[in-house]
């Protein structure tokens, strides 16, 4: 399901990419409506229930990162620990990465806590999809090296974050 919405190789065409999700186009539309209107927002607002990051999703190969300030359209599972989400990669050639939404860019992204209706609730899955605001990297983790890029990651989401627009109330701690 999840993999209707990314390309499959390299330059693929969008038209192609909407006609293999479009078999989904109802589950998918509704999914997205669960998370945007049922899901949990990562800041206060009256007595509503509040989550913060991190959140770490766990690839089974290596991908460019388009963005440090990233918004994710497709469905994305992730979790509350950085265990679980070893689980789900290659060690000889994934990756993790650390998201976060305690910046104030991404404090309004909603998400979904699955936990309560997973067979393995230990893992605390969280279902971002269809974000409107855009989350930090925190950091990206490759596994075959051992590779951690957290003290670089802070400085690209900031500027990442201006070139495209984005307000950034701690300009400070860069």
């Amino acid at each position: 399901f999840s993999s209707t919405f990314r390309p499959i190789y390299n330059n693929e065409k969008l038209n192609k990419i909407k006609h293999r999700n479009s078999k989904y186009h109802f589950i998918a539309k509704y999914l997205r409506e669960l998370v945007q209107y049922y899901g949990i927002r990562g800041y206060q607002y009256d007595e509503e229930y509040v989550e913060s990051g991190p959140f770490y999703t766990g690839m089974s190969i290596l991908m460019n990162i388009p963005s440090f300030a990233i918004r994710l359209n497709g469905p994305n599972s992730t979790s509350k620990y950085r265990e679980i989400a070893m689980r789900f990669t290659d060690k000889k050639k994934g990756m993790i990465i650390k998201l976060n939404n305690k910046s104030w860019i991404g404090e309004y992204e909603v998400f979904f806590d699955c936990s309560w209706l997973s067979a393995f609730p230990e893992e605390e899955e969280r279902l971002i999809f269809g974000g409107y605001h855009r989350l930090e990297i925190e950091t990206i983790i490759v596994m075959q090296t051992k590779n951690n890029y957290k003290k670089h990651m802070h400085a690209y989401y900031s500027f990442d974050a201006m070139i495209t627009g984005q307000f950034l109330n701690n300009i400070g701690d860069i």
